[in-house]
């Protein structure tokens, strides 16, 4: 029995290792570019023709920085080992869109959260 266990428990970490993996690589993989959206507010919005070039320059000048910022400029085993390092530590940073705690904001809605689980799963 503890033979088993033992097994069960050492194949959690391949699988967790696994789910995180493809977690990571929808959410990074998925269509458009984080420093895009943070600069244009969607999708491509800031590669339109209606950004002069002279705005373009200051633009894509802060696209690179924020990439650096948010380590996107680097390979994706890179960005995926700091993620991890930041789920693990629970590190979530601060949000693109309003650049609060995201701990904060996750904080802020737990209680009507539970509350909503609470009365689902109190249905017979």
């Amino acid at each position: 029995m503890g033979a088993y266990l033992l097994q069960r428990t050492l194949l959690m970490v391949p699988t967790f290792i696994g789910i995180t993996l493809i977690g990571f690589l929808i959410m990074r993989l998925a269509p458009g570019d984080p420093a895009e959206l943070r600069a244009a507010g969607g999708l491509g919005a800031a590669a339109g023709g209606g950004i002069s070039v002279e705005k373009r320059g200051s633009v894509d000048e802060a696209m690179a920085q924020w990439r650096a910022q948010y380590g996107l400029d680097k390979p994706l085993h890179v960005q995926y080992a700091v993620w991890m390092k930041n789920l693990l530590t629970l590190s979530f940073g601060e949000s693109f869109k309003d650049n609060q705690s995201v701990w904060g904001k996750i904080a802020e809605r737990l209680p009507v959260t539970v509350k909503l689980i609470v009365v689902v799963t109190d249905r017979p």
